[in-house]
């Protein structure tokens, strides 16, 4: 559920927006901003609450995380204006990006040794992402029909919910070594990393996300000079981390093999 969560707003986006920009008189651009800005939000954020989860722990993350994305999706179902909407999108892609990597994390706790049970595990959490999209276009599509576009940001709320009450009682305690927050955790944490990344990557997908709809298309100069930016920044995250002592992503572990088989095959897919 941690991973379904981009791909469950993604999925139950694409079937209501026609009903969305109808109600709340959205332009084109503000409607591709529904899913463009869950999207841009849980990728920019994904690396920076990876490293928040490594310090200072796993479980709580992860539950709230739940939490906040079932409020924020209830929030988003009483919007009235285009900017709300978007807006409240956002945010749930930002709960979507502090929840995946506490949940990776537990599971390579929970499951330290290699066995059938750790890969149908990891294999169940991998689902969750096309699986997310299959059930939010069902599921909205259903709401939508029986109620309104508003009644599918409602359920997405209520599943949520109910799964964050799951999580409370069933999670185990995260018994690995927290940080605790003071001046020598603030010095640890990869500050300059993070804002390469988050407005790299950021300026990168903004980029992408606005160019086909912007004046002049992919010759108007703010999509160009975003993309440009946004490319030099991640270039120098590369090589930040490469000299920082605390990296927010060790460039040591493209050394192994399997993880790089496998982010190479997510790119290509």
């Amino acid at each position: 559920m941690a991973i379904a969560m981009s791909s469950f707003t993604a999925g139950s986006t694409t079937v209501i927006t026609s009903f969305i920009g109808r109600d709340l008189g959205m332009s084109i651009a503000e409607i591709t901003w529904i899913s463009s800005s869950s999207a841009l939000a849980s990728g920019a954020f994904l690396l920076f609450f990876g490293r928040i989860a490594d310090l200072f722990g796993r479980r709580s993350l992860f539950i709230g995380s739940l939490g906040l994305f079932a409020v924020f999706s209830l929030a988003a179902g009483f919007s009235r204006t285009p900017i709300a909407l978007d807006v409240l999108n956002g945010v749930m892609g930002l709960m979507s990006a502090s929840a995946v990597p506490p949940a990776v994390g537990m599971l390579g706790v929970i499951y330290e040794k290699p066995s059938k049970r750790k890969n149908a595990a990891f294999a169940c959490f991998s689902a969750g992402n096309p699986l997310g999209f299959i059930f939010g276009t069902i599921f909205s599509g259903v709401a939508t029909q029986l109620f309104n576009w508003r009644a599918s940001f409602w359920l997405l709320a209520i599943i949520y919910l109910v799964f964050t009450i799951l999580a409370f009682f069933t999670m185990p305690v995260d018994d690995t070594d927290k940080q605790k927050f003071d001046w020598e955790a603030v010095k640890r944490f990869d500050i300059l990393g993070t804002v390469l990344t988050v407005a790299g990557i950021g300026m990168f997908s903004a980029a992408l996300s606005i160019g086909d709809n912007a004046p002049h298309g992919w010759k108007t100069s703010y999509v160009l000079a975003m993309l440009i930016i946004g490319i030099l920044m991640m270039i120098g995250f590369v090589f930040w981390e490469h000299f920082f002592n605390y990296p927010l992503m060790p460039l040591g572990i493209w050394k192994d093999r399997d993880f790089s088989l496998v982010s190479h095959r997510f790119i290509l897919n």
